[in-house]
């Protein structure tokens, strides 16, 4: 939460709005692409994310226009209550973020998360009524525009100074544990111990990396809005919004998770769409065939790294997607991680090759 800036106000409105406004286009154009090839009018859980990440960006890129056209010098009440809601949209996007991984990691069935479901959805409903809570004792009680001396004063924010930071550490808290387990299940792998080392830090940078990424964004941000409570508590007056401020609990802790998701479901879409085509002309094996020579079944489904797609059984990686058995082949994590000396599947593509290190190299890291 943001009211006034210690940096330029035009600095801060070019920046901010730059950068939320590209990534609306971006959010935008990848929502569209859901909602063309998805499954018709259902909405599922990664069509929801990406409308709920729409709605944030477009609504931060809004809240800077006073800045960056209108030469304010700081928020003004309508455009802060934008961001206020954008931040609740925020919140239930790595939210349901959340509820993929734990899909992936804990792979059980759809009707056993319902209580899953019924708690995000909770604590989101709750997050989403705290925020028009304080944009309404705003409209209020914000006289004459200034919001730093409301802020300052105002119970509802601090409470959403509170809420914030426990949701978003809740999240951390279940990232850091998915991603733990997921570690303990790799390295515990038969086979691990006999790739070479330089293939197993790979693997395991991109396996992790968006996970680890988004956790320490959640931490980072939780931090630095709980500091912002204890000198409201302690002062009644607003930490200083320098570059330090705009930077570490704005942009980098919101920005950065929205983009390595992104970025992540992107490939993930892309490894889809040439697995149809693979099949489509009767191409088995690989990529997208029946063979176990790609990261496929059950075990890989539950190794993957991030969200679980509900369409398809696929799990989303940093650089691509483990996703779920076709056909006969088995598909365990080590055979694709060992190449396919197990025995191939039933039209296998020959990329795989032969079972040697280099197919090992090549092919054992598309989670």
């Amino acid at each position: 939460m943001t009211i006034n800036t210690d940096m330029p106000p035009l600095t801060v409105g070019i920046l901010g709005f730059s950068m939320y406004f590209i990534l609306t286009l971006v959010v935008a154009f990848r929502l569209y692409h859901h909602l063309r090839k998805g499954s018709g009018g259902i909405l599922t859980l990664r069509k929801t994310f990406h409308l709920s990440l729409f709605i944030y960006v477009a609504l931060e890129a809004i809240s800077y226009i006073p800045m960056t056209f209108f030469t304010h010098d700081s928020y003004t009440p309508p455009y802060y209550a934008c961001h206020l809601l954008a931040v609740s949209f925020d919140v239930t996007a790595f939210s349901l973020v959340t509820v993929l991984w734990s899909r992936t990691v804990l792979n059980v069935t759809n009707k056993k998360y319902r209580w899953i479901y019924c708690l995000v959805g909770t604590v989101d409903v709750g997050f989403a009524i705290a925020t028009c809570s304080v944009i309404g004792d705003m409209a209020a009680h914000a006289k004459g525009g200034n919001l730093s001396d409301w802020a300052a004063s105002s119970p509802s924010y601090e409470l959403l100074l509170l809420l914030e930071p426990i949701t978003l550490t809740f999240n951390a808290l279940c990232v850091i544990v998915y991603g733990s387990r997921m570690l303990h299940k790799l390295v515990s792998l038969r086979n691990w111990d006999s790739l070479p080392r330089t293939v197993q830090v790979r693997i395991l940078t991109q396996t992790f990396f968006t996970m680890f990424s988004c956790a320490f964004c959640y931490l980072l941000r939780s931090t630095l809005l709980f500091l912002e409570y204890r000198r409201i508590q302690s002062d009644e007056s607003l930490m200083p919004t320098n570059w330090m401020w705009w930077f570490g609990a704005i942009w980098i802790p919101q920005i950065v998770p929205s983009g390595l998701l992104l970025f992540t479901m992107r490939n993930l879409d892309k490894k889809r769409e040439r697995e149809r085509r693979n099949l489509g002309g009767g191409v088995g094996g690989g990529v997208g065939g029946r063979g176990d020579g790609a990261i496929r079944g059950e075990r890989g489904r539950r190794l993957d790294s991030l969200p679980q797609d509900e369409e398809t059984g696929a799990g989303l990686g940093i650089w691509g997607s483990g996703g779920k058995g076709r056909g006969e082949g088995g598909g365990e994590l080590e055979k694709s991680l060992m190449g396919n000396e197990y025995g191939k599947g039933e039209g296998e593509e020959e990329s795989w090759g032969d079972g040697d290190q280099s197919s090992v190299r090549s092919n054992s890291v598309t989670f």
